[in-house]
């Protein structure tokens, strides 16, 4: 039972260091909901682990991009590029610069073509007959609009 209880105690967390800009919001979003409720008792661990926890799993194309951009480095590239090209040679294989920024491409094209989900018509988007041929496929949606 101690030994449970110790492997629980000796949990690994990560530390993060944050800039003082990120601190100040940070500091402001807690004084915030402090402010806004009272006993409120939030620290920054736990808004933070909050805020994570609470958005999506994935990161959106638009974010993703601007942080591909924000900390590109051309340097870091090249050495994998290298070691790609390596790889290959020691497999026999012949592998370019010019293959790898096109197999690059190739993933970030087929990741962007993302099928969106159809646009639904809204009962003010309807016509007098499309209104008539909802009707009559969905009765419940008749009786709606006939009690309203």
């Amino acid at each position: 039972m101690e030994s449970k209880e110790m492997k629980e105690r000796q949990r690994h967390f990560d530390r993060v260091t944050l800039d003082s800009k990120t601190l100040d919001r940070l500091d402001a979003w807690i004084s915030q909901v402090k402010t806004s409720r009272l006993g409120v008792d939030l620290s920054r661990k736990d808004l933070l682990n909050w805020l994570i926890v609470n958005l999506p799993e994935a990161l959106s194309q638009s974010h993703e991009k601007a942080l591909a951009e924000k900390f590109y480095n051309e340097v870091r590239y090249l050495r994998y590029a290298a070691q790609e090209i390596a790889r290959a040679n020691a497999r026999g294989e012949t592998l370019t610069l010019k293959d790898l920024e096109g197999r690059e491409r190739t993933a970030v094209t087929k990741e962007q073509k993302v099928k969106r989900p159809r646009k639904i018509k809204l009962d003010s988007d309807l016509t007098a007959d499309d209104n008539k041929n909802t009707t009559e496929l969905n009765p419940t949606i008749a009786n709606t609009k006939s009690t309203a």
